[in-house]
């Protein structure tokens, strides 16, 4: 990180040149992006559309450094740095601006965590650094440092995401989170896995603790046929409370020299009482009743009105697939695994079901819906 962040710049230098610059660097975040937002990749919150807007906002940051008065000049404050990354950084407005709001994210983070919690952030801390250095290498020659500069933005504005987490109160607990960073060379350029886990920051009893083993995943095994894919895992945190903790894990991963990559959600909730266990069904709702039954009507006509007021074309309840798309359905409302619980209901999650499609509906169901067929204990009450 730069030791300097002060944004004063020599705004005498030309831009002749730089045309070239620009072109690879757009190319370099098309690349890039086509390899870590995947189309069904749930972790961009909103699939294609983020893809498209994260794109265009590194484009203009991209146009701005390479067509400004100021590209390529030297911030005077970096004079007293000597390493090339951080003369980089502080040379650039875009990254310089970015460095300053992960430095204070991070020392936000500090504050708030535990001791040991501090520790663990600092060695995420580090271990990013050194990721960095791998996956954005400095060149040698200066004249090239302007290549690697859409790789800093995008990797430092990853990171500003990340420490955003960092340090999070929800319900009774403090949430921080635990990076694992790789970036191993082959023969078709680096494989990288970056890995986030949510963890309770100081836990005080022997449930807490269990789930934050139970949530600890440092290692991801690679589903592709020549086991090396590009992996990142994701979470977001949903209700939580003194009972129940509901998880909606994100895991995407890119085979290289392959058209496209795949992802999966799956909700992992669980009771933390006795001792924490997966959420079933008879923990929600009353076996007695007809919460199944309920659950599926809801869902499928949700999804089917959501499917008309945007014009799907072809719409996928028609054809020769719709009664195997009610019958998954079906089964989406019988397994804990597609509920991803939240503040205000049961979300349904249909990336899986309508992968490859533009759109894809969301839907949730709220608690004050599903009066009459929750059980008393239920802990969502």
């Amino acid at each position: 990180m730069s030791a300097d962040r002060r944004n004063q710049f020599d705004t005498t230098l030309p831009i002749a040149g730089t045309t070239h610059r620009f072109m690879s660097a757009v190319a370099s975040i098309n690349q890039s992006y086509t390899t870590r937002y995947l189309p069904t990749n749930p972790i961009c919150r909103g699939g294609l559309l983020h893809l498209n807007s994260q794109l265009s906002i590194l484009v203009i940051a991209v146009i701005t450094i390479f067509f400004s008065p100021t590209a390529g000049a030297v911030n005077s404050g970096c004079s007293d740095t000597t390493a090339p990354r951080q003369h980089i950084v502080c040379s650039e407005t875009i990254l310089s601006d970015l460095d300053t709001k992960l430095n204070d994210l991070y020392e936000s983070a500090l504050k708030s965590l535990s001791v040991e919690g501090g520790r663990l952030l600092r060695d995420d801390q580090r271990n990013w650094l050194r990721f960095l250095s791998k996956k954005c290498p400095v060149p040698t020659d200066e004249h090239d440092w302007p290549k690697i500069v859409p790789c800093l933005i995008r990797a430092y504005s990853d990171r500003v995401d990340d420490l955003q987490q960092a340090a999070v109160f929800k319900g009774p607990f403090l949430f921080s989170r635990v990076d694992y960073y790789s970036a191993i060379a082959n023969d078709v350029g680096q494989v990288i896995h970056h890995l986030a886990n949510p963890r309770i920051d100081q836990p005080v009893t022997s449930q807490t603790v269990r789930w934050n083993q139970l949530m600890s995943r440092p290692n991801e095994v690679s589903s592709c046929d020549s086991g090396n894919g590009d992996i990142f895992l994701s979470y977001r945190t949903g209700l939580t409370n003194a009972r129940i903790i509901s998880v909606l894990w994100s895991r995407s991963e890119y085979c290289h020299a392959t058209p496209h990559g795949f992802g999966t959600l799956e909700a992992d909730t669980l009771l933390l009482l006795p001792t924490p266990h997966p959420l079933r069904p008879a923990d929600l709702f009353l076996m007695d009743r007809p919460w199944h039954e309920r659950l599926q009507t809801r869902l499928l006509a949700d999804i089917q009105r959501s499917v008309r007021e945007n014009s799907v074309v072809p719409d996928p309840f028609t054809g020769n697939s719709a009664e195997r798309l009610k019958q998954t359905l079906a089964a989406m409302t019988l397994d804990p695994r597609y509920w991803f619980l939240q503040e205000d209901g049961i979300h349904f999650f249909m990336t899986t079901i309508f992968e490859f499609r533009r759109f894809v509906p969301e839907v949730t169901i709220p608690w004050s819906d599903l009066q009459g067929i929750l059980a008393p204990g239920a802990p969502v009450l």
